[in-house]
C-alpha cells in the first residue's frame, strides 16, 4: 500500500520478487502442479491450463502486475502445451483495448481455426458471436468433441441461431382512419400470426387480452434454413379503444404467446399538450388528423370533470395547492399525463383515449410570451461604485 515504500521502491521490490520467482524456470517446468495439491488450490477448469509450477507462477505474476510482456514470455516458455498456449493467446485478445465486439469475435474465430483440431480450441470458440455465418463451425465442433467441457456453451450458440422468434413493434397511439404500421422482427419463422385483442388493464397496471378482434396470418417464402429479417405490416384501422397486438407462433401443436403486456395501443384522434403561463396552466386538445383545435372536449382528472375546451381547444386548470403549478416539469411524468396530484385525459364523444399530454411540452417563456435578458456596464466593480445595468424584453411568437 506504499505506506513504507515510495512507488520506485515498490516497483523495485516487485521486480526483485518477480526475478526470484522465475530464478529457476527449468526446475519449475519439471514439476507438475498436481504434485502440490496440498499447498496450491486452483479451480478444476484451470488445472489443464496450469500444467506446471512455471505456468502457475506466470499466471500469478501477470495477475499481480498486468504486464503484457509477461504473457509473451510465458507463451515462449509454454513448451508446446496446447491448452496453455490457447489460454495465453485468449488473454492477449481479451486485454486488447478500443475495438468493438465484432473485431473481438473475429480474433477469437481466427484463434479457434488455428487450433481447430484440438478439443481445447473450444475455449476460443465460446467467445465467437452467435450468428448464422458461424453456425457450421459450431456444429462441427460439437460433432467432433461431444464430451468437451466447452460443448454445452457452444450448443447454446447453436440453439440461439436455430430458435424461432417473432417480435412486434407497434405505436402507442394512432388515429382511427389510417392503417396501423407494425414492425415485424422475424428469426427463422416461416409462418406465424398477428392477433389483435381489446386490452383489459389489471390491478398491477399491466394489461391482459380481452376480445379477439382479428387474426392476420403471415408467411415467409424464404428458402434459407436460417434468416433474420425486419418488415412492416399494416393492420386495418381500429375504432377508438385500447388494444393488444401480439405475435402467435406455433411450435408443433403448441401456440406460443406473450405472458403479459405493459402498454397497449391507444386509438385516438386527440393530441393534447400543455402550456404553463403566468395566468395559469392550460391544457389543449387538437385533432391529430386535421391539426385543428377541438371545441367541447372534456378534460378529466382521475375521472373527475375539470372543464371543456373553448374554440381554441384550450381549458384552464386551477392550481391544486399541492404543487406550485400542476404543469411544472418536476410535477409531471412526461408523456403520460400524470402529475403528483392526479392523471389528466381528454374525452370527446366516443374518443376516450387521448394521448395524455404526450405530443408536446410547450412553455410560454420559450415558445411565446416574454423573456428578459439583463447585462451590466462593467464585469467587476470596486466598493462604492455605482452598478449600472440594462434590460431587454423579448416577445416570442407562438406560431
Amino acid at each position: 500500500d506504499l505506506t513504507e515504500w515510495n512507488e520506485l521502491d515498490f516497483k523495485r521490490k516487485t521486480e526483485e520478487l518477480r526475478n526470484l520467482v522465475l530464478e529457476n524456470k527449468a526446475a519449475l517446468r519439471e514439476h507438475k502442479l498436481n504434485e502440490y495439491a496440498k499447498f496450491i488450490t486452483v479451480p478444476t477448469q484451470s488445472k489443464e491450463v496450469f500444467g506446471t509450477l512455471l505456468d502457475f507462477a506466470y499466471s500469478k505474476l501477470h495477475t499481480a502486475t498486468n504486464d503484457p510482456a509477461l504473457l509473451n514470455e510465458w507463451l515462449n516458455e509454454s513448451n508446446s502445451n496446447i491448452t496453455t498456449t490457447i489460454y495465453i493467446k485468449w488473454i492477449l485478445i481479451e486485454n486488447k483495448r478500443n475495438y468493438d465486439y465484432s473485431e473481438r469475435s473475429q480474433d477469437f474465430l481466427a484463434l479457434y481455426k488455428q487450433y481447430a483440431q484440438f478439443e481445447q480450441s473450444g475455449m476460443a470458440l465460446r467467445e465467437v458471436k452467435s450468428v448464422i455465418e458461424n453456425y457450421d463451425t459450431f456444429k462441427q465442433y460439437v460433432e467432433r468433441f461431444p464430451k468437451s467441457r466447452h460443448t454445452p456453451s457452444i450448443k447454446n450458440k447453436i440453439f440461439s441461431i436455430e430458435q424461432k422468434t417473432v417480435s412486434l413493434e407497434a405505436p402507442f397511439y394512432y388515429n382511427s382512419i389510417n392503417k396501423i404500421p407494425v414492425t415485424i422482427n422475424n428469426s427463422n419463422s416461416a409462418e406465424f400470426s398477428i392477433a389483435v385483442y381489446t386490452a383489459i388493464e389489471t390491478k398491477s397496471s399491466k394489461y391482459t387480452r380481452g376480445q379477439l378482434i382479428k387474426t392476420y396470418k403471415i408467411s415467409n417464402n424464404t428458402q434459407q434454413p436460417f434468416h433474420n429479417d425486419t418488415t412492416t405490416f399494416y393492420i386495418d384501422p381500429l375504432p377508438y379503444g385500447e388494444y393488444l397486438i401480439e405475435p402467435v407462433l406455433r411450435v408443433g401443436k403448441k401456440e406460443v404467446r406473450s405472458e403479459y403486456f405493459s402498454k397497449p395501443l391507444c386509438i385516438t384522434d386527440i393530441s393534447s399538450f400543455r402550456i404553463a403561463t403566468a395566468k395559469g396552466p392550460f391544457a389543449y386538445a387538437v385533432n391529430s388528423i386535421t391539426g385543428k383545435p377541438i371545441k367541447g372536449a372534456s378534460l378529466l382528472k382521475d375521472n373527475t370533470f375539470i372543464g371543456k375546451t373553448d374554440a381554441e381547444g384550450k381549458v384552464k386548470i386551477e392550481k391544486s395547492g399541492n404543487a406550485r403549478n400542476d404543469f411544472d416539469d418536476e410535477d409531471w411524468d412526461e408523456g403520460w399525463g400524470y402529475s403528483r396530484t392526479g392523471k389528466y385525459r381528454f374525452i370527446y364523444g366516443k374518443d376516450k383515449y387521448s394521448n395524455k399530454f404526450g405530443s408536446a411540452n410547450l412553455n410560454e417563456n420559450s415558445y411565446g410570451g416574454y423573456s428578459l435578458t439583463t447585462f451590466t456596464d462593467l464585469a467587476i466593480y470596486r466598493p462604492g461604485e455605482t452598478v449600472k445595468y440594462s434590460a431587454i424584453i423579448f416577445k416570442g411568437r407562438t406560431k
